[in-house]
């Protein structure tokens, strides 16, 4: 059976993944940003290390993080979906044939 970090880090292998950092009472939490163009659909999943986490923390980062007011920071890493599972069609034009 995987772990909780095991599937934060491997769930919705079809979406574009934004990698951010939040910061909530002192904690650095772990937020991924999913973007699911063939439902034309953005969802966040949640990362929080540790364990002992008192309710008001996880209370908090709810109030905290509504839609287009929470400052997250983006950590430069953009993960793409798997190409055996991508809905649509890419095109790369920047490889030449040999």
């Amino acid at each position: 059976m995987a772990t909780v970090r095991q599937y934060f880090d491997t769930d919705f292998p079809y979406t574009i993944k934004l990698d951010c950092r939040f910061i909530q009472d002192n904690a650095s939490i772990e937020i991924v940003m999913l973007y699911d163009f063939s439902a034309s659909v953005s969802f966040c999943s949640v990362y929080i290390p540790g364990m002992n986490h008192q309710l008001s923390l996880y209370l908090n980062i709810l109030r905290n993080l509504q839609r287009g007011e929470a400052r997250l920071q983006f950590t430069g890493k953009i993960f793409l979906p798997r190409s055996w599972e991508f809905p649509g069609d890419g095109l790369c034009t920047s490889i030449r044939s040999v």
